[in-house]
C-alpha cells in the first residue's frame, strides 16, 4: 500500500505540472502521414464556437468516408495520421446549414494544413423547438469489445438482467441464473465497470433481482486486454446502467405485472446543465416462483445408497434498488463523478422433498419426507469516486476512482420431517450471518508515444469475507435442542490482488495493435476458527495480451487476439468446513485447490455487406489445473456422497462462432447467431476419471419489426445442447420468448406485453456417472411468465441558448463513457 500511494503520489506530480501545456501540443505525426485541423463557429458571433459540431473527413474521388469526430468546447477539431490523398470536409450541426470545403491535397510538403475558419449559418426552416430523434446501433464491434444496446429490448420490459443476458449471443443462463460465456462458467461480471459487492456476494440472486429497465448495454469482453482484470477464464460481462445524461430535466418511469404475483415500479431521471449531471433511479420488484424438481441416484458399488426424490417448492422474492450518479464538469477536460447504490433483498422459501431410499441390499423400500423453510435478508451498497481528465487536442488522459462495496446478509433455514411434524418442530436449523467487503482503488495515465498511445495503471482490491455458521439440532426423546457441531462454521477470508500494467496501441494505414502486460499478485488468508485453522496461498503471475487488426476494406476487419487469464478458487471451495446442509450429498472445501491459469486465443472476421452483417470468429482456450466438481462416496459412510472442488490435469477447448444480422430497413432486423465447441478434458490425475471430451453448440434467434401503427414486436429463441464435464453431463435446454410494445404520444408512453417460455420448456437436466454410483437430476422454475408493463418518458427538450450555440445531448453518443472497466 506504501508503494501504491507513492506511485499514485507520483502520477498526479506528472499530471498536475503536465496539465498547463496540454493544450500547446499536438499529437505525435507518423510517418508519411498529415493532419488537418479547424475551427467552427457561429456565423452570427465568431467568437462563439460550436461544440460537438459533427465533422467529416471524406476522400474527393469516391466521397468515401474516412474519418468522423466532434469539435471540442473551443469549437476545434483535428484529424491526425492522415494519408496522403485529396480530401474534402463536411461539417454539420443541428440548427445550421451544413458546410463543404473545397478540395485539398496532403503529401509530404503539405502535411501539416490549417483549413479556414468555419462559420456555420443559422438554417431557418429549423423550427423554434427541434426534437432531434436518434437510434442507437442495437450492436457495435470495437477493438476490444463487443456492446449490445439492450435498452429497447421487447422481450426484457419487465424483467431481469438475466433475462437480458438470456438474449445476448455468446451467453447462456442455466436453470439456477449460473450465467456462462462460450461454454465457460468462469465468468467476471461487472456493474458500470466496476467489482459490485451485490454481485460478488451472491452473482445468480443479484442478477435475478436487478430489472432491466435499470440496463442501458451488455459490454461482452472475451479476450481482454492489460487494462483488465485477469480474473475470470470465459471473459468479462460489464452491465452499463442507464444514467441519464439529457439536458435540462429528464423523468421516466415503469410499471408492470406478471403472472402469478411478480409486480415491479420504477422511477428515474436526471437535471444536466453546462456543469453538472445528478441522475438517479429506484427501482421496486416483488415476484413469486415455483420450483419442481426430481432426482435418482442408482448404486453401482454394493453398499452405496438407491434414492428417489421429488420436489416442489416456491420462492417469493423482495428488493428495493437504487442508483445516484453526480457529476461535475470542472472544465472541458475534467470531470468528478461521486455515486452509489443501495440494494436491499429479502427473500423466503419453503420446499418439500419426498424421498424413497433402499440401501444396496434391502428388501424393503423407505419412505419418507423433509420440508424446508428459509429466509434470507441481503442488504449491500457501492459508494465510488472518481475523477477522470482528458485532453483532446494532445490525448493525454488520466484518471484516478475508489470504489467501496458492503454487502450484509442473514439467512435462517429449518428442516421439518414427518417425525417432528404432527408436533411443528423442526428437527434441524442452519443459521448463516456473513459480510462481504469489497474495496478498490485504481490510478491510469495515458499519453501519445511514437505515432501511438501509451497507458499504465495501478490497482489494488481487496475482498474481506467474515461468516459465522451454526444450527440446532432437535433430539426426539427431550424434545429439547443442542447446538448441532457438525453445522458450526466460523471463518474471515481475506483475498488482497495488487496489480500494474503497460499497454500500448497504435494504429497505421489498415491496421491497428494494441498489446500489453499486466502483473498480479495474489495474497489469500482463510482463518478458521472452528477448526482452528490457517490457509496461507501466496503466488504471482504475469498475463500477456495482444490484439491485432486489419482493415480489408471499409466495413470488413480482420482481427486476431490473445490474452492469458486466470481462476482463482472462490471461498466456498476453498473452506474445508463439511457443508451438511443434504445429509446424503455433503460439500467440503479443498484448501489445496490451485488457481487455473488459461490461455484464450481468437480469430475473427468482420464485414457488412449491404442489409447484412456478418461476424465469424474461431477460438481456442487452454486451461491448466481445471477446478471442477468431484463426486465419491464418503469412506466412513457409503450411503453418502461427497462433492469436492479438485483441480484436474487440463482442459482444450476449440470452437468456432458466427453472427448474421440481416437489416430490413426502419421495418426492423433480423439476427442469428450460433457457437460451437469441442472440450476435452484430461482428469488423468485422478484416479478413476481418465478424460472426458464431446462436442456442444448454442444457437440464438433474435426478429424485430415495427409496424406503421408504431407497433414493435420481438421474438427471441434460443437452444443450449449438452455440456461436458469430468464426471456428469448438463443436459440441452431451449425456449421462445415473445413481445409486443405499442408506442404512444411519439413515444412518451409505451404499453408492452411480453411472454418468456411460450412453450414452457426451459428446464434444467444433469446426468452424474462415477464407477461407484449413476445420479440424474431434473429442476425447474417457473419460466413461461406473461408481463404487462407501462413505461413513460417526460422531460424537457435542450435550451434554447445551448441550441443557438450547437449544444447537443449525449444521448447521441453510441457508446456512453465507461472508463476502462477497471474501479
Amino acid at each position: 500500500m506504501r508503494i501504491f500511494t507513492l506511485l499514485v503520489l507520483f502520477v498526479l506530480s506528472i499530471q498536475l505540472s503536465g496539465q498547463n501545456n496540454f493544450r500547446s501540443k499536438l499529437p505525435p505525426l507518423a510517418k508519411d502521414s498529415a493532419r488537418v485541423m479547424l475551427r467552427i463557429t457561429d456565423a452570427m458571433d465568431e467568437k462563439i464556437g460550436i461544440e460537438f459540431a459533427t465533422v467529416i473527413l471524406l476522400k474527393t474521388s469516391d466521397s468515401s468516408v474516412v474519418k468522423v469526430t466532434n469539435a471540442n468546447g473551443f469549437g476545434g477539431a483535428l484529424f491526425n495520421n492522415i494519408a496522403y490523398n485529396t480530401y474534402f470536409i463536411k461539417v454539420m450541426q443541428v440548427g445550421y446549414k451544413p458546410y463543404f470545403s473545397a478540395p485539398f491535397s496532403l503529401n509530404s510538403l503539405n502535411n501539416e494544413l490549417r483549413l479556414p475558419r468555419v462559420s456555420l449559418e443559422k438554417d431557418n426552416k429549423v423550427l423554434n423547438t427541434v426534437n432531434v430523434v436518434s437510434e442507437k446501433a442495437d450492436f457495435q464491434n470495437g477493438l476490444d469489445k463487443k456492446v449490445y444496446n439492450v435498452s429497447k429490448n421487447i422481450t426484457n420490459t419487465g424483467g431481469t438482467a438475466t433475462d437480458v443476458l438470456q438474449n445476448i449471443p455468446s451467453v447462456n443462463v442455466d436453470m439456477d441464473g449460473k450465467v456462462s460465456l462460450r461454454g465457460s462458467e468462469q465468468v467476471r461480471i461487472m456493474i458500470d465497470g466496476k467489482l459490485s459487492g451485490v454481485i460478488a456476494a451472491n452473482p445468480e440472486a443479484a442478477l435475478q433481482q436487478m430489472p432491466a429497465s435499470m440496463i442501458e448495454q451488455i459490454e461482452i469482453v472475451t479476450n481482454p486486454g492489460a487494462k483488465y482484470d485477469a480474473e475470470g477464464m470465459g471473459g468479462i460481462i460489464n452491465i452499463i446502467t442507464k444514467k441519464g445524461e439529457n439536458a435540462g430535466w429528464n423523468l421516466n418511469g415503469l410499471l408492470s405485472a406478471g403472472t402469478n404475483d411478480k409486480y415491479g415500479a420504477g422511477f428515474g431521471g436526471n437535471y444536466r446543465t453546462k456543469k453538472i449531471n445528478f441522475s438517479g433511479n429506484y427501482n421496486y420488484r416483488a415476484e413469486n416462483r415455483f420450483i419442481l424438481g426430481e432426482s435418482e441416484q442408482i448404486a453401482i458399488d454394493p453398499n452405496a445408497l438407491n434414492f428417489k426424490t421429488d420436489l416442489d417448492g416456491l420462492s417469493k422474492n423482495k428488493s428495493h434498488n437504487l442508483r445516484l450518479n453526480n457529476d461535475f464538469y470542472l472544465d472541458a477536460n475534467s470531470t468528478v463523478s461521486i455515486g452509489g447504490s443501495f440494494n436491499q433483498r429479502d427473500e423466503s422459501r419453503s420446499e418439500k422433498t419426498d424421498f424413497l431410499q433402499r440401501a444396496y441390499n434391502a428388501l424393503k423400500d423407505s419412505s419418507y419426507y423433509v420440508a424446508n423453510t428459509s429466509t434470507e435478508n441481503n442488504t449491500t451498497y457501492d459508494v465510488n469516486f472518481e475523477y477522470k481528465y482528458n485532453e483532446v487536442t494532445s490525448k493525454k488522459t488520466f484518471a484516478i476512482g475508489l470504489n467501496q462495496s458492503n454487502a450484509d446478509r442473514a439467512s435462517d433455514t429449518r428442516s421439518f420431517n414427518n417425525i417432528s411434524d404432527a408436533d411443528q418442530l423442526y428437527f434441524r436449523s442452519n443459521i448463516v450471518n456473513g459480510n462481504t467487503f469489497l474495496t478498490t482503488g485504481q490510478m491510469d495515465y495515458g499519453q501519445p508515444l511514437l505515432g501511438g498511445k501509451f497507458d499504465l495503471g495501478l490497482k489494488f482490491t481487496q475482498r474481506y469475507l467474515t461468516a459465522i455458521q451454526g444450527g440446532d439440532l432437535l433430539n426426539y426423546q427431550t424434545k429439547l435442542y443442542a447446538e448441532d457441531l457438525s453445522q458450526k462454521n466460523d471463518y474471515d477470508y481475506v483475498e488482497q490482488v495488487p496489480a500494474a500494467y503497460g499497454q500500448y496501441a497504435i494504429g497505421f494505414e489498415k491496421w491497428d495493435f494494441q498489446g500489453g502486460l499486466r502483473y498480479e499478485h495474489t495474497l489469500v488468508n482463510i482463518n478458521n476458527r472452528t477448526s482452528d485453522s490457517l490457509v496461507v496461498n501466496n503466488y504471482g503471475n504475469l498475463f500477456p495480451s495482444a490484439t491485432l487488426k486489419y482493415k480489408i476494406k471499409s466495413g470488413s476487419d480482420l482481427q486476431l487476439a490473445y490474452s492469458r487469464r486466470i481462476n482463482r478458487p472462490e471461498i466456498r471451495a476453498l473452506n474445508p468446513i463439511v457443508d451438511n446442509s443434504n445429509p446424503l450429498n455433503l460439500r467440503v472445501g479443498n484448501p489445496f485447490l490451485k488457481p487455473e491459469l488459461i490461455h484464450s486465443l481468437d480469430l475473427s472476421y468482420t464485414t457488412l455487406v449491404k442489409l447484412f452483417s456478418f461476424t465469424g470468429s474461431l477460438f481456442y482456450r487452454r486451461s491448466t489445473n481445471l477446478q471442477s466438481f468431484f463426486r465419491t462416496l464418503d469412506p466412513n459412510n457409503s450411503s453418502v456422497v461427497i462433492t469436492q472442488s479438485r483441480n484436474f490435469s487440463s482442459s482444450d477447448n476449440v470452437g468456432t462462432e458466427l453472427s448474421v444480422r440481416a437489416f430490413l430497413g426502419k421495418q426492423g432486423s433480423i439476427m442469428f447467431n450460433v457457437n460451437g465447441f469441442y472440450n476435452k478434458i484430461n482428469a488423468s490425475n485422478i484416479e478413476g476419471v481418465g478424460q472426458a471430451d464431446g462436442y456442444n453448440w448454442n444457437s440464438r434467434l433474435i426478429g424485430n419489426y415495427k409496424f406503421k401503427t408504431n407497433t414493435n414486436v420481438q421474438l427471441s429463441a434460443f437452444y443450449m445442447s449438452p455440456v461436458i464435464r469430468p464426471q456428469s453431463t448438463f443436459q440441452g435446454m431451449n425456449g421462445v420468448d415473445i413481445g409486443a410494445r405499442q408506442e404512444l404520444l411519439k413515444g412518451k408512453f409505451n404499453v408492452s406485453l411480453n411472454i418468456t417460455d411460450i412453450f414452457d420448456i426451459r428446464e434444467f437436466r444433469i446426468t452424474n456417472k462415477t464407477t461407484q454410483l449413476d445420479f440424474n437430476a431434473r429442476r425447474k422454475r417457473e419460466t413461461r411468465i406473461a408481463t404487462l408493463t407501462l413505461q413513460w418518458n417526460l422531460g424537457s427538450l435542450e435550451e434554447k441558448e445551448e441550441k443557438r450555440k450547437g449544444k447537443r445531448s449525449t444521448d447521441t453518443n453510441t457508446q456512453p463513457d465507461t472508463g476502462d472497466m477497471g474501479f
